[in-house]
């Protein structure tokens, strides 16, 4: 007797386990298209599993005994793997029916034809990834006293791919602030400032946008530059500062635009001074800047 006559002998196999490729669905019913249902003798459980790269196959008899194992690579489509274990099973079942007390090892099963590959890829184990998000903005700059004035920001966020928590480093230049000295005929002073920021930042993450906080430390270089005196310098100075923001970002694809705010705090105070008088002022320690800017979502 072949195996074509025996398999019309065979009964149901229950085809259980937690694997999405292939599914157990998916094997029981490339299986159901081999097994006959009528000529019922036997009442089986097939347990699929994923130990490592490769797929285990275990034919459970109904007094929980195992009959028979195997492990198969992940190679080809769900639908192709799911015919060979479907294949491993049947091949199993019909050595059982002819001899139940001592099963023989699984034969290995013939080559199955390829056909085209199934859009739904076979999922094998994987790393979680690790998120590069660099982007650039154009924001505006606001100082008690000074005015508005426009900035740019370079920026990189990183961290794990499922991960809430990531952290930042960014570049920020804000051009030239200005404010004036009364009774000085008009005579001012402009401060421009780029500064680097490191911290670490929150990433709430919905279906179509995410909002996302951060908090850091900056060290930036001020430069001060005077006009309208009678001898105008150009002093330059360190400047520590306290930062935190809050952005808006959309998800796009790859693509990420965000809109936001930056507050930013001077750790020390910067005082202007004119020679010869007793004219002084202090820089704003506080600054806010609001704007927008256009990144993207790398995952390594």
């Amino acid at each position: 007797m072949h195996v074509i006559s025996l398999l019309t002998l065979l009964g149901t196999v229950q085809v259980t386990g937690k694997t999405e490729c292939p599914q157990p669905a998916e094997v029981s019913q490339a299986l159901d298209n081999i097994l006959a249902e009528d000529g019922t003798t036997r009442s089986d459980e097939a347990r699929l599993s994923v130990v490592g790269n490769r797929l285990s196959v275990e034919l459970i008899n109904s007094d929980s005994l195992i009959e028979a194992r195997r492990t198969l690579d992940l190679q080809g489509s769900c639908e192709e793997i799911a015919q060979k274990v479907a294949l491993v099973i049947a091949l199993w079942e019909a050595n059982l029916q002819v001899n139940p007390l001592t099963p023989p090892a699984a034969p290995t099963p013939p080559p199955i034809a390829l056909a085209a590959q199934s859009s739904r890829p076979a999922q094998t184990p994987s790393s979680r990834g690790w998120l590069l998000s660099p982007s650039l903005g154009l924001l505006a700059s606001f100082m008690s006293g000074a005015g508005v004035s426009a900035a740019a920001e370079l920026r990189l966020v990183t961290g794990p791919k499922a991960a809430n928590y990531r952290g930042f480093v960014s570049m920020t230049g804000v051009s030239a602030h200005e404010a004036r000295f009364d009774g000085l005929n008009g005579a001012s002073t402009q401060w421009s400032r780029v500064s680097v920021a490191a911290g670490p930042g929150y990433n709430l993450g919905f279906s179509s946008f995410s909002l996302a906080s951060d908090v850091g430390l900056a060290l930036g270089r001020t430069w001060v530059r005077g006009r309208g005196f009678d001898s105008d310098r150009e002093p330059a100075a360190w400047d520590p500062s306290a930062i935190a923001s809050v952005r808006l970002i959309l998800k796009a694809n790859s693509s990420a635009p965000w809109v936001g705010l930056v507050a930013a705090y001077g750790l020390s105070q910067k005082r202007l001074v004119v020679e010869g008088t007793v004219l002084e002022r202090g820089i704003p320690r506080t600054q806010v800047l609001l704007g927008a800017g256009f990144g993207l979502e790398l995952f390594l």
